[in-house]
């Protein structure tokens, strides 16, 4: 898959994950549906001020975006989230509201749709969360 491509795979599944249509999304970035809808079959590059507005919107880094955040291995922190939710028996949603973010945002991290850095906060999160829990007992 090359850069272009994976830059409009990335871009298509924010947009679908945050239930935005692509009229939507190109009017918040000030482009054509047309030129969108290129964008994400990896027809054409994006400019930077649209990078720019997807950074923005969807809370992402240009690298990210880009391909280019692989500065630690998070292959296997979807896995071990859904692990960490299974073993204290709580529901996205219940996750969700002790973290307090939502339930959508917990089906991105189990789905490997995040940054490393969101991944480290909820590993700290449920760490915290479980010696909250396990004190009360």
């Amino acid at each position: 898959m090359s850069v272009v491509e994976g830059f409009g795979r990335r871009v298509r599944e924010c947009r679908r994950t945050n239930g935005i249509s692509q009229a939507e999304l190109s009017r918040l970035l000030g482009a054509r549906q047309a030129t969108l809808s290129h964008i994400e079959r990896g027809k054409c590059n994006a400019r930077i001020d649209t990078l720019k507005r997807l950074c923005k919107l969807f809370d992402r880094s240009a690298d990210w975006f880009l391909g280019l955040d692989n500065g630690c291995d998070v292959s296997g922190f979807p896995q071990r989230i859904v692990e960490l939710r299974e073993i204290m028996h709580l529901t996205q949603g219940e996750l969700a509201e002790l973290l307090g973010v939502a339930r959508q945002a917990v089906n991105q991290w189990e789905n490997g749709w995040a940054e490393r850095k969101h991944y480290l906060m909820v590993l700290g999160a449920f760490h915290e969360t479980q010696r909250v829990m396990q004190d009360g007992r």
